[in-house]
């Protein structure tokens, strides 16, 4: 497990070793000097600091480091004596232990204790992530611009979109407002039949949207691997998104439910939420479900990114003294005679 701070040394040592640790981690375009991490440091550090305070220094390291960097410190949530224990740990040498415990809070056991330690670990989640998305933007704007960025994701939808339409029939096709979503009229899929025919010939399978005035596309209907913008992905935003044109619609999932980027960006925070959901009652959990469901990043939410549920599970399985009463008059009834029943 993590390690306290070595008696041997005090934490103004361990603090000044960290500092220097860290110095090499910071974001290169920040103008960031040793002091101002030592601050933070210091903050956490000090046991008369209130977990908001110790969070927010948390964030603010976060925020000085490069991005690959920013999982070398974390909060991590465990439980202990029937409570929750709050760990703020640093890894100098990455992942592998011991890590140092800059600071602890034991013993949160109260409903407000536990309210006001989940609704602080949410906004830490929800800026972790917003921040992480934006150096994502960053860091793709500086290779390629940022329109080029969302071209690429729109180009590579379109790849996705057509299997056996030649290049300069779909550019034609992606501007015409014939083909937006106010004109849309239903989709024909393949029998299965249909499908196999076609693959023993080479050919992808295919389904047919059709619009007004009697305008039709085929579209690919190839199984996806990796959540790839065609077959029922594509077929359920034809007739579900709001799209001027193909290649407005060919922008969906950008920065979405689906983008792997957004996965990517989010990452982090999956990880405190883990570290926390773990340690929670089910209520607990439903609770801070809500919550993360109001927490935006992109355009979604980090509960319907991580697939939370937000009601209860039905507990369908029959109380075992229930179980036992019915099953006795189950018995007693089969014995009985007719005259009896």
């Amino acid at each position: 497990p993590p390690q306290e701070i070595s008696p041997s040394i005090t934490k103004e040592q361990d603090i000044d070793h960290i500092a220097n640790t860290m110095s090499a981690w910071i974001d290169a375009e920040l103008k960031i000097d040793k002091q101002t991490i030592q601050d933070c440091l210091t903050t956490i550090a000090n046991d008369k600091e209130s977990m908001d305070a110790c969070l927010s220094s948390l964030a603010a390291l976060k925020n000085m480091l490069a991005y690959k960097w920013r999982d070398r410190i974390k909060l991590e949530i465990t439980r202990s004596d029937g409570g929750l224990k709050a760990l703020f740990n640093v890894y100098p040498d990455g992942q592998s232990y011991p890590s140092i415990t800059f600071r602890q809070f034991d013993h949160i056991h109260n409903a407000e204790d536990t309210a006001n330690l989940l609704e602080t670990c949410v906004y830490q989640m929800e800026a972790m992530a917003r921040r992480d998305l934006q150096d994502i933007r960053k860091m793709d704007a500086k290779k390629q611009g940022p329109t080029l960025a969302m071209d690429n994701h729109v180009r590579g939808n379109i790849q996705c979109m057509f299997d056996n339409t030649a290049e300069q029939d779909i550019e034609k096709l992606l501007d015409d407002n014939a083909y937006a979503k106010e004109n849309f009229v239903t989709i024909l899929t393949m029998s299965v039949e249909e499908k196999m025919r076609r693959v023993e010939h080479n050919m992808h399978p295919i389904f047919t949207a059709f619009f007004k005035d009697n305008k039709s596309i085929e579209f690919s209907d190839r199984p996806g691997t990796r959540g790839e913008f065609r077959s029922e992905i594509l077929q359920k935003a034809l007739q579900n998104k709001d799209y001027k044109n193909l290649r407005d619609l060919a922008s969906y999932r950008h920065e979405g439910l689906e983008d792997p980027l957004v996965h990517i960006a989010a990452s982090s925070a999956k990880e405190l939420y883990t570290g926390i959901s773990k340690q929670l009652s089910t209520t607990q959990k439903l609770s801070l479900h809500k919550q993360l469901d109001g927490c935006k990043i992109g355009n979604t939410s980090l509960a319907k990114l991580w697939k939370l549920s937000m009601e209860e599970p039905i507990n369908t399985h029959t109380p075992t003294h229930l179980g036992t009463l019915l099953q006795r008059q189950i018995s007693h009834t089969s014995t009985l005679s007719p005259i009896d029943m």
